[in-house]
């Protein structure tokens, strides 16, 4: 599904998140469905459903994405942020967790926690489409 929004194939991405939603086998896994699924349908109470979602599930590395995701959209960076690094503690691997969190922190104006979270981002996805605009902004946190 995130594949799909990524290739901005939107609908398909939401009956992929419906379907997971519905059937997906783990709890934790139904909740990021549902969550993205809010999200990109626009539904109300939306920053209580992710703080509900990560409260729940605190260690779980797709539905902290997911809730990291949402709060981005929200314009609750700190919030984002806290996320996204939940994300990346539970799956040291999820390299665009650590990209989300560059972009929080960058918006946050923490040039210090954006250089580590886009270095880490550009080690484990090193030929990621985003790697261009992760270097312009490194360049510019670094102060070159």
């Amino acid at each position: 599904a995130q594949s799909r929004l990524r290739m901005g194939q939107r609908a398909e991405a939401i009956a992929d998140f419906t379907r997971l939603a519905n059937t997906a086998s783990s709890a934790a896994f139904q909740a990021a469905a549902r969550l993205a699924l809010s999200r990109l349908t626009g539904e109300d109470g939306l920053a209580a459903a992710a703080r509900d979602a990560a409260d729940r599930f605190p260690t779980d590395p797709v539905v902290q994405f997911e809730a990291g995701l949402t709060f981005a959209v929200l314009g609750t960076q700190d919030a984002a942020a806290r996320s996204f690094d939940a994300a990346t503690e539970a799956a040291p691997l999820l390299a665009y967790a650590y990209y989300q969190a560059g972009l929080a922190y960058s918006k946050l104006e923490r040039p210090d926690l954006t250089v580590t979270r886009f270095e880490t981002f550009v080690r484990l996805a090193p030929a990621a489409p985003e790697r261009p605009q992760v270097e312009s902004i490194l360049r510019a946190a670094r102060g070159r």
